[in-house]
């Protein structure tokens, strides 16, 4: 998710630096770690067991999203409309899973941002939608995207009453979902034709060597659990806590929907696929990153593997939805250190494998 504020990337580079600088107890002898043979197999299970496989899923779902946006746009009934919301879910899901990965083609290409940027600014689509402005949807990201379509289709978690919707809500709705379509394909694209190669053979300017190329994989995971324990859910109890409720529920994520904890749980499970080898149902367990990790270390693949699980279920402890709930200070706090205690799990990886 790209947001526009980042002081959560602060504490990461915060707890990054005091880790790096603390006692992390290692298994590996001097001239005892991993060779390139063994991290070019968790980089290649990475990429074709967890990467390629989410991004053509999302590919898929949000085609088939653009396909019932605009049957409910010809039609107009309550079914479409419906149909068009599941279908919305459906779309966001392997997005969410793919949030471990967002170093690549989704940020060098700027998609990120397009497809996924939260806050929305409400008020320009409003406008928009008052005016009849479609041309400016594509020059900016706060208008744009997953949310954007959201807030369109959706209303105190559910469909909308179709009599709500307007004919400039479908033009706008047939605008967006057409540029996430284009998004989409182009996220795609680029590890397909390009980056998944450049990534595997580690030669370019982005990924130098096979251990940058791993650090990377870990880097990813690190920086979505500090961004779901310190932004996804900080932000808006952080305002709550403030005595800004209003501003509190407009921080949360996926609220149009009530879609929020399916969002942070996915993201998580992100972080599995990355360590496990892949997408659940389809890993290659000799040779993913857990496995390795376990060559070398097998009491920190067994905390991983502990920490994972434990924030998934920290997660799915907060009481659904997150909006309504943004009060409930013994859960939402336990995820939040639970989160933190995931990061900080993540980072010993480095050190293991000498990255």
């Amino acid at each position: 998710m790209k947001r526009r504020n980042f002081f959560g990337m602060l504490v990461l580079v915060a707890s990054m630096a005091f880790t790096a600088c603390s006692e992390n107890n290692s298994t590996i002898d001097d001239g005892d770690e991993p060779t390139e043979e063994e991290l070019d197999l968790v980089i290649a299970t990475y990429i074709d067991k967890a990467v390629l496989p989410t991004y053509a899923d999302m590919e898929a779902k949000v085609a088939t999203l653009k396909t019932a946006v605009e049957k409910f746009v010809n039609d107009g009934t309550q079914e479409s409309l419906e149909a068009a919301c599941l279908a919305w879910r459906a779309a966001r899901e392997p997005w969410e899973l793919s949030e471990s990965f967002l170093f690549g083609p989704a940020d060098f290409l700027g998609l990120d941002p397009m497809i996924d940027t939260w806050p929305l600014d409400k008020d320009a689509i409003d406008q928009i939608l008052a005016n009849k402005d479609f041309d400016k949807v594509g020059d900016d990201e706060n208008i744009r995207g997953f949310h954007t379509l959201e807030y369109l289709l959706f209303e105190e978690g559910k469909r909308k009453d179709v009599a709500k919707v307007t004919a400039n809500d479908k033009t706008y709705m047939s605008k967006v979902v057409t540029l996430l379509d284009e998004d989409t394909k182009a996220l795609r694209g680029e590890w397909t034709q390009s980056y998944a190669a450049e990534f595997k053979k580690h030669t370019s300017s982005r990924i130098g060597s096979a251990q940058e190329a791993v650090s990377e994989i870990v880097d990813g995971c690190m920086t979505i659990a500090d961004e779901v324990g310190s932004q996804k859910i900080g932000t808006p109890v952080s305002f709550w806590k403030a005595g800004n409720k209003e501003r509190a529920v407009l921080e949360v994520e996926s609220w149009y929907s009530w879609n929020s904890l399916d969002d942070y749980r996915n993201n998580i499970i992100s972080i599995e696929n990355s360590y496990m080898g892949g997408r659940r149902g389809e890993r290659n367990a000799a040779g993913s990153l857990s496995t390795l990790v376990k060559k070398y270390n097998p009491d920190l693949d067994a905390e991983v593997q502990a920490a994972i699980k434990k924030a998934i279920d920290a997660i799915d402890g907060i009481p659904a939805p997150f909006r309504n709930n943004l009060d409930k200070k013994t859960e939402i706090e336990n995820a939040q250190d639970v989160l933190d205690a995931l990061e900080s799990t993540l980072l010993k990886i480095k050190r293991t494998l000498v990255l």
